[in-house]
């Protein structure tokens, strides 16, 4: 499948962020049925942050080792679904530069079991059925709808960020090592925000929730706007981080 066959085939990104636009980040959902005759894979293990500093520091901890999926892990579980939702429209979109990247992402999408024609139909039909009934699109029925076909969520995540990495950094100079700096921190209740700042232009919102005694990483409401699309997970401090450049 060429680049363009690929960028082709996707979701344009303005019908998927209007479906966002329309509901916060989805809702924790209740778990998939699991096929007979196959094993139920375990759930993510996330990582067990006394507070909001705690879980800032476990990721900025995780990023700069380049441990991806401690990294995914450091998001509130309900937050996953988005965070790869946006890694995979921007990546397919902005990552495949040449014939060759295109090509390994293609691979890497296909071992995962991500099917882009089938994304773009399953979501195009419940916009459809929204505009009948005049109503804006159920931003987590999209979601669901544009990850049915992916084998394990959580691994083509990690999947994505690895490729992303060597992608963004294949041939160039490493990028300076940067001291990623947490400040502006504020408490409120079972929820939190902050602000991490990597070199000199990047500052990235962090906002965080606790569950069940341990304080996770959420998306700030403001990604699922146009506004926002480059910050999804952080993506210009990983870029600042480690010279990612698309």
């Amino acid at each position: 499948m060429t680049m363009t066959t690929i960028k082709s085939g996707l979701l344009a990104p303005t019908a998927l962020l209007l479906a966002l636009q329309a509901a916060p980040p989805p809702a924790e959902s209740s778990p998939r049925a699991t096929p007979p005759n196959q094993a139920k894979p375990p759930e993510p293990e996330a990582p067990s942050a006394a507070s909001a500093e705690d879980a800032a520091n476990a990721f900025i901890a995780a990023t700069k080792k380049k441990d991806w999926s401690a990294s995914v892990k450091c998001f509130a579980p309900e937050a996953r679904d988005l965070v790869l939702v946006h890694l995979l429209t921007m990546l397919q979109f902005s990552g495949a530069t040449s014939q060759d990247t295109a090509e390994s992402l293609d691979r890497l999408l296909k071992e995962h079991g991500f099917d882009s024609d089938k994304a773009q139909a399953a979501a195009n039909e419940l916009m459809r059925e929204a505009r009948q009934q005049k109503q804006r699109p159920d931003g987590r029925k999209v979601i669901a709808s544009y990850l049915e076909t992916v084998k394990n969520r959580e691994a083509l995540a990690v999947a994505l960020l690895a490729w992303a990495d060597q992608t963004g950094t294949d041939g160039r100079r490493p990028a300076p090592p940067l001291d990623p700096t947490l400040s502006d921190l504020k408490v409120s209740g079972d929820s939190a925000t902050a602000k991490l700042t990597a070199g000199a232009r990047e500052k990235s919102e962090l906002e965080f929730k606790r569950i069940d005694g341990a304080w996770l990483l959420t998306l700030p409401e403001s990604n699922t706007a146009p506004s926002g699309w480059n910050d999804v997970f952080l993506f210009g401090y990983l870029d600042a981080v480690h010279g990612w450049r698309f």
